[in-house]
């Protein structure tokens, strides 16, 4: 129960990151979010419903059960939506693998199920990696990395930031 408990906060707050960056990339734009806050809404209550259901079953019945069923599918189901709206294919690719892999009740649903954890904090860092290299902001502006393996700057809000040789930055907007 300890570990399925940490497993769907994990998947909560993970979604939470991605929907949250999708919000800053698409300028703050709350339309855009809409059906992943939704579906995030839905994960939080299948996940408690998990839970819940994990409580009422017997501790040595099989995860396949029909008391939980549904709820993880929901759940499965909802995260993987919600990600493949919001960020595109590492993590929705091992979602889609554990929702298939569990739908057809087979154990190594147990080995992906491990892997998750793992692949959420890669995805993290990942956007944290992006954010502290200039490739991505805050503000959801993103850089191209070029050939040399530096990022240079592509305008994708109303200001873009420059830096030249001597390390100093300038604002295109202002020049």
């Amino acid at each position: 129960m300890f570990g399925s408990t940490l497993y769907v906060i994990q998947t909560l707050l993970g979604d939470a990151m991605v929907l949250y960056r999708c919000y800053l990339v698409w300028e703050r734009n709350m339309v855009v979010i809409a059906i992943p806050c939704a579906l995030l809404l839905g994960s939080t209550a299948t996940g408690i419903g998990i839970l819940y259901s994990f409580d009422k079953v017997v501790p040595q019945a099989s995860i396949f059960v029909v008391q939980l069923n549904h709820w993880i599918t929901a759940f499965f189901s909802m995260t993987f939506v919600t990600n493949v709206i919001c960020t595109g294919a590492f993590y929705s690719a091992t979602l889609l693998a554990l929702l298939i892999l569990y739908n057809v009740n087979s154990w190594f649903q147990y080995v992906v199920l491990d892997a998750v954890s793992a692949i959420v904090g890669i995805v993290f860092s990942l956007i944290m990696h992006r954010i502290a290299t200039g490739i991505s902001s805050v503000e959801g502006e993103t850089a191209l990395v070029e050939p040399s393996g530096l990022a240079s700057s592509i305008q994708l809000s109303r200001t873009s930031f420059r830096g030249n040789a001597k390390g100093d930055v300038r604002n295109d907007a202002e020049v």
